[in-house]
């Protein structure tokens, strides 16, 4: 599971009228991902690498809902050694 994150980085909050949906797979295959809330914030099942996640956040039910959109690549970026999901380093491969 991982946690799903605000603008900049930080988590999302989870009150009781805050709202989230997720989805992943192809575009003519979606899958639609469990969100779930913890103490820490969202959760969610990491989907297969490769595909897109769309997140779908409402911090109430009238909120207009904020949309992310994120290629979930666990490929590691080499100059940071990071996964190329979270990477800033601009490389495009």
């Amino acid at each position: 599971m991982m946690p799903l994150l605000r603008r900049f980085r930080k988590r999302a909050a989870t009150s009781n009228s805050a709202r989230t949906k997720a989805t992943a797979g192809t575009r003519e295959a979606p899958v639609k991902l469990t969100v779930e809330k913890s103490d820490k914030g969202f959760v969610m099942p990491a989907p297969p690498t490769g595909q897109w996640i769309i997140i779908q956040y409402k911090e109430t039910a009238e909120a207009k809902a904020v949309i992310a959109r994120l290629h979930y690549n666990t490929k590691v970026c080499e100059p940071y050694k990071q996964p190329e999901w979270r990477c800033a380093c601009g490389d495009k491969e």
